[in-house]
């Protein structure tokens, strides 16, 4: 179960993230590979959420992080801020 204060910085790091990635082509276009992340459990309605800094476009398809590389439902971010988001992963 998360902390309310590890809860916390994950939704702000998703508000922060702010830009959405196209829905339709999101799935198509999302290769990043970024140096830090985590892959935290929501629960069933959310499952895995990826917050990832330090990416760059590139690698293999889906977001790379040091503890692997997933392929998500959706994915937000801001890439020339070089943080980007996956939920569903």
């Amino acid at each position: 179960m998360l902390t309310r204060v590890k809860r916390l910085a994950v939704v702000s790091v998703l508000a922060l993230a702010g830009a959405s990635l196209p829905a339709s082509s999101a799935q198509a276009l999302v290769s990043y590979t970024c140096t830090s992340g985590s892959r935290v459990y929501f629960g069933d309605l959310l499952g895995y959420v990826i917050i990832a800094s330090g990416c760059t476009p590139g690698g293999p398809p889906g977001i790379t992080i040091p503890g692997g590389t997933y392929s998500c439902r959706s994915y937000d971010g801001t890439p020339e801020l070089g943080i980007i988001s996956g939920r569903g992963c």
